[in-house]
């Protein structure tokens, strides 16, 4: 095996996500073939099909084929997001540290991409100021500064992966994602909220989707959050799968896959590590 490093598991969703992509002669019919025994294209996006059509890949160790995606600077979330670390030692302590950022105010939002702009400039700007301090004097301040009363979605990952699919079997996997798939093709053909569900379904996260619909129609707003919360399950548990049918534990890549996106070593585990006399 070639030289190797290791990820957190949110880098390498991410990876699989933003920064690689398989090669563009394989078609779309291809891939949800691929990622499942029947296609998930009534419920998951074409997008997320290919992030899930390159994690199995990765996790196989199948990467001879990758090309590098088309990055692009997220406007979603509030702070800067610095391109992912590999690490040398996976028991480095820099690889247990979580992800947590916040998504910009769909106020915000409304006033333009310029706007945004300075939004995330100012809170980057301040929010040292702030850091002994409980979040929400953080964002009362910045509420002040934009007239506007911001409470913002936290956005949070645990770098651990723990989560209670990783005890299910390999049969166990199959057949949830299978219940829940039915489930979700129910909400789909529902005649109380199909024709919503079937019109957002396809929406990038939750949020996304919500603010097309009234805050009034509180009823509906509840269904498509558990559309959405069933369809997310399913892509943990095509993840988790993929695992347990490769007998893979640990996110692990080609050390040359890594430099040839331009990503850097942690300086952490880098200091530690043994080099060949």
């Amino acid at each position: 095996m070639a030289d190797v490093v290791y990820v957190t598991r949110h880098t390498y969703k991410k990876l699989a996500r933003t920064w690689i992509k398989p090669s563009d002669q394989i078609s779309i019919d291809v891939i949800f073939e691929a990622i499942f025994k029947q296609s998930l294209a009534p419920i998951i996006n074409k997008k997320d099909a290919i992030m899930l059509y390159t994690l199995k890949e990765m996790l196989a160790g199948k990467t001879s084929s990758f090309t590098t995606a088309k990055k692009y600077i997220s406007n979603s979330y509030v702070f800067k997001i610095n391109p992912p670390k590999f690490h040398y030692d996976k028991d480095c302590a820099f690889f247990k540290s979580d992800f947590k950022n916040y998504l910009v105010p769909p106020v915000i939002e409304a006033l333009g991409a310029d706007k945004v702009a300075e939004f995330q400039e100012y809170c980057a700007d301040v929010k040292w100021d702030y850091e002994n301090k409980p979040a929400d004097i953080f964002w009362a301040q910045v509420g002040v500064k934009f007239r506007v009363s911001i409470n913002p979605e936290t956005v949070e990952y645990e770098n651990s992966g723990v989560q209670d699919v990783a005890k299910m079997t390999i049969d166990h996997l199959r057949n949830q994602i299978d219940e829940s798939f039915s489930q979700c093709l129910a909400m789909l053909e529902s005649e109380d909220s199909g024709k919503v569900l079937t019109q957002f379904r396809y929406a990038p996260h939750l949020d996304a989707a919500l603010r097309n619909i009234s805050d009034a129609n509180a009823k509906l707003k509840k269904t498509v959050e558990e559309f959405f919360k069933l369809k997310w399950s399913i892509i943990d548990m095509l993840f988790e799968l993929y695992k347990k049918e490769c007998s893979e534990t640990h996110y692990i890549l080609p050390i040359d896959l890594m430099t040839s996106l331009g990503l850097e070593a942690c300086k952490g585990c880098s200091l530690f590590r043994k080099v060949p006399a």
